[in-house]
């Protein structure tokens, strides 16, 4: 049943790693537990792309981690005017 519940086409809009150096976000150090975490998922089929290695090499190499709500330092106004609609134009989606 998967392959018709799957949503392949889906794309991940959330923070990344680049996001921190791009939008100079407030982070938080990475717990051993998140590093394992990282390591772990570099493999995975979700995450075998170049994109997504090199995003995961990254987040190990800043050794940060960040959340959406790092974007409220800069306002709901900031989210809605100037990174969703970057994020969403580099997705091609508007």
């Amino acid at each position: 049943m998967s392959e018709y519940m799957a949503t392949p086409a889906a794309q991940f809009i959330g923070v990344r790693p680049s996001d921190i150096v791009n939008y100079d976000l407030p982070t938080d150090k990475l717990s051993d537990q998140d590093v394992r975490a990282l390591n772990q998922s570099s493999p995975t089929r979700v995450f075998c792309t170049d994109f997504w290695k090199d995003e995961i090499n990254l987040q190990l190499e800043l050794k940060k981690k960040s959340e959406q709500q790092a974007f409220a330092s800069r306002g709901l106004d900031y989210v809605t005017d100037v990174y969703l609609p970057e994020r969403l134009t580099s997705l091609g989606i508007i």
